[in-house]
């Protein structure tokens, strides 16, 4: 009886020091899931452990603040038609796709850093509109008729 007391003691001591961590860690993105991520790919989170994955690394146009209401993300604004059939949303210019620091020098050389473009977001909503594709999440789009990109 002793020695179990005397276990799960220790057991709690080591779970509640201050792990150190290495200067490294700084860059490492830990996530914690009970069942396996099946895709990183947005087009194919279709359920609770993939969509979260996917909201904590991609962006989109819009996200919900921390009262729920919905604030810009990539777009810094946007207007709907009064009859709400249309939606325009005005991009930010300083997202790029870059360069990620662990990456080596033969990489970076291969993979220009450019601009996000509002051709970038057409092609993304286009993507889950690609019969091909058969995103699970295709019905967001069933009702969107037309995606312009004006850059």
């Amino acid at each position: 009886m002793k020695k179990g007391i005397i276990v799960s003691f220790l057991v709690l001591l080591c779970a509640c020091t201050e792990r150190k961590t290495e200067k490294n860690d700084m860059n490492v993105f830990r996530y914690n899931e009970h069942t396996n991520v099946t895709s990183l790919d947005p087009a194919f989170a279709k359920d609770q452990r993939n969509i979260w994955v996917c909201n904590l690394l991609y962006n989109g146009l819009v996200k919900l603040d921390k009262n729920l209401e919905v604030v810009p993300d990539l777009a810094i604004d946007w207007t709907v038609s009064p009859d709400a059939l249309e939606y325009t949303f005005y991009l930010r210019a300083d997202v790029s796709f870059g360069h990620s620091p662990d990456m080596d020098a033969n990489a970076r050389k291969a993979i220009p850093v450019r601009n996000m473009t509002a051709s970038d977001i057409k092609y993304s909503l286009e993507r889950l509109q690609d019969k091909q594709l058969a995103s699970p999440g295709s019905w967001i789009m069933d009702k969107v008729q037309n995606v312009t990109a004006i850059n």
